[in-house]
């Protein structure tokens, strides 16, 4: 196939976009390129492109196409490289990552080897540009998976569509690129999770490039005629046209990648943009002059290896360092595009060239070194644990004294239930109502007794959704609560709990197993509103996802041991002040997205007439890109990844005070 050195320049825009979103660069606040990711999306019409070309060329000189030989190319093209990169990732894992960082590791690494790490990723994280996401060193393998998914199929249709049926093939294809997108689109609005990481909603996007090949089978580049005059068609309306494309490409890059909206309509403007440069743009016309520039084909050359090497070193960083610098960033893509030369010249080029090496050598060499991954990463996984163990022991005396001063203990938990009636002589009365979420917030006032002189503070353990009046065994427990002395003579309910879409309400064996707890939420409402009693509803608390909310556990002990530290704890186990700002945003980049949620829970309050309070303002902060993982005295804020210690409730009950919430009890102190 002829070489086209505008196709090297595309890939390096596309990596070089993608590159950079990841780092997370920004200007005066704003991120540089809020649309880089819309780079792998020209990655995807390119590979069309080249892919579908060598086909339809070889099909036209030959009259078939060799699949075999066409495997052959696609092992040699992409798993050595690959291999690489999980190999040299095992180790920095290992001495990195707890246990279930491990276990995500290498469920992870052996899904990117088998083509399939967007299924893994679909059912294991958030979205591909969440923060938590942000931490796994195999995430960007997922647009590896779809095209090995998507040319798993392709030859078959080629050598079915061949001979006569060959006159449909450019009509099945556009049906088939229709159907994709329409498909995309639709999910986008409804799940745009699966959207995103879903191969049938993403070959719309290879489709594109082939389309370009395929229109452009039986004609050299630029000779494509609109039924212009030759002369009109090659020296105006295909340079605009390529330089069209090479403009939306890049423009691209500086729009937001809105939820609903990628993959789909936004996504076009990129799709279209890369697809106008491969069917228009020449070596001779502005685009091509610009795509053409040595350093644009250098970057271009290295483009898959440095795809491959940028993810884990950014993931790896933000492990052990939370937020990079921007020093540390540049760093981080300086070498990114060192390992990625090495790469190239050592395993791309050589092993791609058969004179050099054989396929049946390349294969004995996969084999082997496949052979030694899968050891290394099952190792590293089943030692991970007992690692944890012989670490955590190491420092068992020092962090056990930690363990008790900031509340880890289940004996410092009690706080909440060591005042079981109110104080008689208390001006105010306040009832504190919820699940495990109500003993941190109870915490949170026990342990500010100068700030609420006069007021009395009783815990009410129990699931919100007892009290939804739709389900019949709800009734006894919300009868029994509206009885009791407690609430009876409170003056103030006050609602913290941890809101889910439906959670159980242990209401016996015949109860339905899933309950509404929102609904169980407004009916208090009422009911408080009703017996005259004012009320507070305190908006979910920060919590972090699934394994990687480890990070509010573990992280303070592996930041300890990497940094040489244990040894250094103060007499009262307290972290310094460097090591908590690094895990604070390590907890921020870890973060579970809880806005909908929290609005839902606000809109519920604010028709009940009920204050809100927002805890998120309270332990986070996005200018600083940090959630309070770590108090402001350097303790341990969090026991698991969404309960604070009393340490933490402490803190934020230094927070309230000084927010002057809840505005309900100020107001009743100041009268």
């Amino acid at each position: 196939m002829q070489f086209r050195p505008e196709i090297d320049g595309l890939r390096a825009f596309a990596v070089g976009s993608v590159i950079l979103f990841h780092a997370d660069l920004t200007i005066a606040g704003a991120a540089l390129l809020p649309g880089g990711s819309y780079g792998v999306d020209v990655f995807f019409v390119i590979s069309g492109y080249l892919i579908s070309r060598l086909m339809f060329e070889e099909e036209a000189a030959t009259g078939s196409v060799n699949i075999g030989a066409y495997y052959q190319r696609r092992i040699r093209r992409i798993v050595p490289a690959l291999l690489a990169v999980v190999l040299a990732c095992v180790p920095v894992a290992y001495l990195i990552s707890n246990a279930g960082d491990a276990a995500d590791f290498r469920n992870s690494a052996i899904a990117a080897l088998l083509s399939v790490s967007n299924v893994y990723f679909l059912w294991s994280t958030t979205a591909y540009d969440a923060t938590a996401s942000q931490l796994l060193p195999m995430l960007h393998t997922w647009s590896l998976g779809i095209e090995e998914q998507f040319y798993l199929l392709f030859p078959a249709f080629v050598w079915l569509t061949a001979g006569r049926a060959a006159r449909h093939r450019g009509g099945m294809l556009a049906f088939a690129f229709t159907a994709s997108l329409i498909c995309c689109v639709w999910l986008a609005g409804r799940d745009q999770a699966s959207a995103f990481f879903l191969p049938f909603t993403r070959f719309w996007e290879l489709l594109a490039g082939i389309l370009v090949a395929h229109a452009e089978r039986r004609r050299p580049v630029g000779a494509m005629s609109l039924g212009l005059s030759q002369v009109l068609d090659q020296k105006v309306v295909w340079p605009l046209s390529a330089l069209l494309g090479l403009l939306l490409v890049v423009g691209s890059f500086f729009l937001p990648v809105s939820a609903g909206l990628h993959p789909g309509i936004i996504t076009l403007v990129p799709v279209a943009g890369a697809a106008l440069v491969c069917a228009a743009a020449a070596q001779g016309d502005p685009a091509g002059r610009i795509l053409g520039w040595a350093p644009f084909l250098w970057v271009g050359k290295v483009s898959y290896s440095a795809y491959l090497w940028h993810f884990p070193l950014f993931a790896f960083a933000r492990q052990l360092l939370g937020e990079p610098s921007v020093t540390v960033k540049l760093v981080l893509i300086g070498a990114t595009f060192g390992l990625a030369k090495l790469s190239y010249d050592w395993l791309e080029r050589p092993l791609r060239d058969p004179r050099r090496f054989s396929f049946g050598r390349v294969g004995q060499g996969i084999v082997l070194v496949s052979a030694l991954l899968a050891g290394s990463v099952f190792a590293m996984a089943s030692l991970a644990p007992e690692k944890g163990s012989r670490l955590l022991a190491d420092v068992s005396g020092a962090m056990t004294a930690s363990f008790d001063v900031q509340g880890m203990s289940a004996a410092a938990q009690d706080l909440s239930l060591r005042q079981t009636a109110f104080d008689e002589a208390a001006l105010h009365k306040v009832l504190v109502v919820g699940n495990s979420h109500s003993r941190s917030l109870t915490n949170a006032f026990v342990q500010s007794p100068d700030a609420w002189a006069g007021t009395s503070f009783v815990r009410a353990p129990m699931q919100i959704s007892c009290f939804d009046p739709d389900v019949a065994e709800n009734v006894s427990i919300a009868r029994a609560f509206f009885a009791a002395d407690s609430y009876l003579n409170a003056d103030t309910i006050i609602v913290a709990t941890r809101y889910r879409h439906k959670q159980t309400c242990p209401t016996g064996p015949n109860s339905p197993d899933w309950i509404d707890d929102k609904k169980g939420l407004a009916a208090l409402l009422s009911r408080v509103a009703v017996d005259g009693k004012s009320a507070v509803v305190v908006g979910p608390s920060v919590e972090t996802k699934g394994r990687k909310g480890a990070i509010m556990v573990y992280e303070p002990i592996r930041t300890l041991l990497l940094t040489g530290r244990r040894a250094k704890l103060e007499a009262d186990a307290g972290f310094s002040a460097e090591i908590a700002t690094r895990i604070n945003r390590s907890a921020y980049a870890a973060l579970l997205p809880q806005t909908a949620l929290a609005a839902s829970v606000k809109d519920i309050a604010t028709r009940a007439g009920a204050e809100y309070i927002d805890l998120y303002p309270l332990l986070c902060d996005d200018a600083a890109k940090i959630c309070h993982a770590m108090t402001d005295r350097n303790e341990r804020a969090f026991s698991d990844t969404n309960h604070l210690t009393v340490a933490g409730s402490a803190f934020l009950g230094r927070r309230l005070v000084d927010a002057g919430l809840p505005l309900t009890l100020r107001a009743d102190l100041v009268r």
